[in-house]
């Protein structure tokens, strides 16, 4: 038995998937960045935490910012050598 699918149903599936799929990454993007501006203003109060160095080095890498995570991981080896 074959399955017939009409071409602007399947069109309409394309575009549904593709839209979603655009927006999920500004998603992702946005909720990144919100992260990132929390981040920087919870060192900015906490400036001696090595732990939200840590956490926004890891955010760093994850979006291959990798310059700005080493950065991150220096600052946080500095506040609390024994630590790592």
């Amino acid at each position: 038995m074959k399955l017939f699918v009409a071409p602007w149903l399947l069109c309409s599936l394309v575009f549904l998937s593709l839209s979603y799929a655009a927006f999920a990454k500004d998603h992702i993007k946005t909720s990144s960045l919100s992260q990132f501006v929390s981040l920087a203003d919870q060192i900015r109060a906490n400036p001696g935490r090595a732990d939200l160095y840590i956490t926004r080095g890891n955010s760093y890498g994850r979006g291959k910012r990798f310059r700005e995570a080493m950065a991150d991981y220096s600052a946080a080896v500095t506040l609390a050598p024994d630590d790592w």
